[in-house]
């Protein structure tokens, strides 16, 4: 990994403070600003001193999680980020609430998502640009806009949800 210039460094140590705050609008204040550097030295650092901490127990670790996958879901091309990112084809996402799911719709190789124990999330329908996407698991959830978001998502086979919810249509292909 380069090393940042000291402009770099600033920006990091601005950008982490609001990736490590345990407010979920901060954190994703934190995800928008990452994401508008473009700059690959930044993602790649901001994704380190993350990972160093992901494996913390207690109030932070929920925001951990959200701003990891910020990190990961918009680092550009050619950072170890957007590396680590094109990995994963399956991801639990657990214990989030106020989070945008936008930055997972770049896990070009995501064929599972299962959500637990979230509410108020947003971004939903940008899951439709994921080419493999399969399965999508709901459990435990708040579910408004979930229904709104189904719709014509290129591969999808399975949606499992615990949590009640009132389908007025299901995406064609889709057995309830």
């Amino acid at each position: 990994m380069a090393k940042p210039t000291t402009a770099q460094r600033t920006k990091i140590r601005t950008l982490r403070k609001a990736l490590f705050a345990r407010d979920a609008a901060q954190v994703r204040q934190g995800i928008d600003d990452t994401r508008d550097t473009g700059d690959p030295i930044v993602f790649d650092n901001l994704l380190e001193a993350i990972t160093k901490h992901l494996e913390d127990t207690g109030l932070d670790a929920p925001f951990r999680r959200q701003a990891r996958l910020g990190v990961l879901g918009y680092a550009p091309a050619g950072t170890q980020a957007a590396a680590e990112r094109q990995t994963i084809t399956s991801l639990t996402i657990a214990g989030l609430s106020g989070m945008d799911l936008t930055p997972i719709s770049h896990f070009d190789n995501l064929e599972t998502l299962t959500l637990r124990r979230m509410r108020d999330f947003d971004g939903m329908a940008s899951l439709k640009a994921l080419p493999k996407l399969r399965s999508i698991v709901v459990h435990s959830c708040s579910t408004h806009g979930l229904s709104e978001a189904m719709g014509d998502f290129a591969a999808l086979r399975e949606i499992r949800v615990d949590t009640p919810l009132k389908w007025g249509f299901l995406p064609t292909g889709i057995e309830e």
